[in-house]
């Protein structure tokens, strides 16, 4: 029986003021995550738009899903409260239709709201993490299926070794094969048609996206990222990510949202 995985990474959460002298600056001139993001506010006041896009406001009525790489620009004309999440989803919601989704079902923008102002003590935490897993799940199911490629279905055995490879991406492929009871050629074969690749071109491609979410989510250097992610410097690591992303890292960490103060998020 084939498989496929459902795992969500939760990387960031919270609800902050935006405009005015607010500490969240909103106007951005070009933004780029490889995540998903969910936004909700509280007011009207705050619009972003899509390269080559038309403008879309944040309206309390909905949540408004961007998918990974989109890039695009934001601006704020008013004070309101936003909320959001940043998330990393498994296939087929890796590869969606570069655009913004809105999400309108009454119960899911309600689902938001309360969220937006509850956050969690300690001893909450956990009841508070699975409704925001729940929240992201219910605003998914509103991306039409149309902005999505169709669902792969892995052979549990390329599954395994794949959860491997994202943990150990120097595992060799003899290794690989024994654990999944094949031949060397067997499995490399196998695992190229089921996807797409071989096993060290989709580890690299792991490492790179794991890179990417570092840069905007972390402080660490370039170097140290780039180290983290088994490049000997950070000359090879940048031409390894250029090739993937079309910019170099230095510029990626730029187009993460900045607070006034300079800092990311």
């Amino acid at each position: 029986m084939k498989t496929f995985p459902l795992d969500t990474i939760l990387h960031e959460y919270n609800f902050v003021p935006l405009g005015g002298p607010a500490y969240w600056d909103w106007n951005q001139h070009r933004v780029r995550g490889e995540y998903w993001r969910l936004y909700w506010n509280d007011a009207p006041g705050a619009f972003i738009r899509p390269e080559g896009g038309a403008e879309t406001e944040l309206l309390p009525d909905r949540l408004i899903l961007l998918p990974p790489g989109l890039v695009y620009a934001s601006r704020c004309t008013a004070e309101v409260h936003h909320f959001f999440l940043h998330f990393t989803m498994p296939e087929p919601y890796r590869e969606a239709e570069q655009r913004p989704f809105p999400a309108t079902d009454p119960e899911t923008v309600a689902a938001a709201a309360r969220l937006a102002h509850s956050f969690p003590g300690t001893d909450n935490l956990r009841r508070y993490a699975t409704r925001l897993n729940l929240l992201i799940w219910s605003a998914l199911l509103e991306v039409p299926d149309q902005a999505l490629p169709p669902l792969r279905q892995y052979d549990p055995r390329i599954v395994r070794a794949m959860e491997r490879l994202r943990t150990d991406p120097d595992a060799d492929n003899s290794r690989l094969a024994r654990d999944a009871g094949l031949s060397r050629n067997s499995f490399l074969r196998l695992f190229r048609t089921e996807v797409g690749a071989p096993p060290q071109q989709f580890a690299r491609r792991e490492r790179l996206l794991q890179a990417a979410r570092q840069l905007h989510f972390s402080e660490s250097s370039i170097e140290e990222i780039a180290q983290q992610a088994g490049f000997c410097d950070r000359y090879h690591f940048s031409r390894a990510f250029r090739k993937e992303f079309n910019c170099g890292p230095a510029t990626y960490r730029k187009l993460a949202i900045r607070r006034h103060d300079g800092s990311r998020r």
